[in-house]
């Protein structure tokens, strides 16, 4: 039989795998959908044996497909949400739910942490913003608010971890996961000392790190599971989702950007070094050996579009009211998305959302496109975040499946954009991470997709223009430019270590 590969990513809603033959075909395809609880004070909340079994079943229908259709699946690597955190007690048993990424208790503490001097070198060592999505803050805060809870654990894992873990693994942790906790040192690739003890846990409580191309069969434990693999299937540790999607876009040089506008949005680019920045809190987080994705994360991506079109529900369904703004006057409103907060690059969990030159003769299509080119523009701020301009940006996410959505980027960076109808990066990169960690590609193969839709630059487009204006608006409303001393900053590995 010949050989597949399936990718599988552990996402925030779903878990998803995808069986792809040597050529790419898809094979099969498989989901399993994760339940979040999200409550009052900011807690977004999952349980780890549910996102267990979403990822079990989207294996199980993957592999079962492709085994329908003559293949065997020989390689299986894993993505998975960055910045959740389960408590585990002496027996290994969750002590709470996990907490994921979205959840926002913890931002008190954060703000604290980083208005110190050891907030802020502690973020130029691990490359993780200080935020209240950092599992760091996450424990600082469980220190605090559930002292009970935090005597009693003896082990923090991320759901990643878990997964692994019930798979037949080691407690092990992927470098891309670690570099994601802020605990993570970026110079020596080891748990960072100053960082446990903020913590006040050792290095014993969290999991052995290990290259993201860690490779081993599938555990006995596994094959009583149900998802139709045995011991001759290889399971790679992987990486997260966000460095993931630039592998499986071919965004691995540091020209070229992967823009990735789902629910939330992210810009990232690919570094040789580690590379960070006070001012504008962009990430740093490990791909691979001497690979790091570099970039900036927004709460202001689909979400904003997704919210409006439930207000405007009355005059049309979402579908229609994007189909209806692509027909109208672009910059007569300035709509700064912020509905959410704002990581990136306002970085101000307080920041409320302003519409600004509404008049009386505007329609809800006008408000609409208003609203997606506030989330476009905030992503052309992001690009200022970024260690160097790009020349090429890979569009990915359902969000840019819309040509005029992906010409206003265009225009906004004056930088052409390829877009190949992938809406899952993540998996394909957990798969291509899989064939590299076992030698059936190489680096050297990856790159963009040869047929991807390319859209040019106008070079007479108002959009340059339009950027200003909602930038300018912004900052008074803001206050100060976040990223007017970028410059001055701006921190790379090799600085650091003279």
């Amino acid at each position: 039989m010949p050989d597949c590969t399936i990718g599988l990513d552990i996402g925030t809603t779903s878990a998803k795998a995808i069986a792809f033959a040597n050529d790419a075909t898809v094979l099969g395809v498989g989901s399993g959908p994760i339940a979040t609880r999200h409550g009052p004070q900011g807690e977004a909340e999952q349980d780890p044996a549910l996102v267990t079994a979403a990822a079990l079943l989207a294996l199980r229908d993957a592999a079962t497909t492709a085994a329908t259709r003559g293949y065997r699946v020989a390689r299986i690597g894993i993505s998975a949400a960055m910045h959740s955190i389960i408590p585990l007690d002496e027996h290994d048993a969750p002590l709470m739910p996990a907490l994921i990424w979205m959840d926002n208790r913890a931002a008190a503490t954060a703000e604290a942490l980083w208005s110190t001097p050891a907030g802020q070198a502690l973020y130029l060592r691990t490359g993780t913003p200080i935020h209240a999505m950092s599992p760091l803050a996450k424990i600082l805060w469980l220190r605090d608010a559930e002292p009970a809870i935090f005597a009693q654990t003896r082990r923090w894992v991320s759901l990643k971890e878990w997964v692994w873990r019930q798979l037949g693994g080691d407690w092990q942790i992927d470098a891309s996961i670690a570099s994601a906790t802020g605990m993570y040192n970026l110079l020596t690739g080891e748990w960072d000392a100053e960082a446990l003890h903020l913590a006040g846990i050792t290095a014993a409580a969290l999991s052995a790190i290990v290259p993201t191309s860690a490779t081993r069969p599938l555990g006995a434990a596994a094959q009583g599971m149900g998802i139709g693999l045995d011991t001759a299937t290889h399971l790679t540790i992987g990486a997260s989702d966000g460095t993931l999607a630039n592998l499986g876009v071919g965004a691995i040089a540091d020209n070229i950007a992967a823009l990735t506008i789902g629910t939330s949005a992210a810009l990232r680019v690919a570094s040789p070094v580690p590379s960070t920045d006070r001012a504008t809190r962009r990430f740093c987080y490990v791909l691979a050996d001497q690979r790091y994705i570099v970039g900036a994360p927004s709460n202001s991506g689909g979400v904003v579009l997704e919210w409006l079109g439930q207000q405007l529900s009355a005059t049309g369904d979402l579908t229609t009211l994007v189909a209806a703004a692509a027909e109208r006057q672009g910059g007569e409103i300035v709509f700064l998305p912020y509905l959410a907060g704002e990581r990136a690059p306002l970085w101000d969990p307080q920041a409320t959302a302003t519409i600004s030159g509404m008049r009386i003769h505007h329609t809800a299509a006008d408000l609409m496109r208003a609203a997606i080119e506030g989330v476009l523009m905030n992503v052309r701020w992001l690009g200022d975040a970024l260690p160097a301009t790009p020349t090429h940006i890979v569009a990915t996410g359902r969000v840019l499946e819309q040509s005029w959505l992906r010409q206003i980027v265009a225009d906004l960076f004056q930088v052409r954009v390829a877009y190949d109808g992938n809406t899952d990066a993540s998996v394909v990169g957990a798969a291509r991470l899989a064939d590299l960690a076992a030698g059936a590609r190489q680096w050297s193969d990856i790159r963009p997709q040869a047929d991807a839709t390319i859209t040019q630059p106008r070079e007479d487009s108002p959009y340059p223009a339009f950027y200003q204006r909602f930038r300018t608006l912004a900052m008074a409303l803001h206050g100060r430019d976040p990223l007017e001393q970028t410059s001055q900053s701006s921190t790379r590995a090799d600085d650091r270590s003279r």
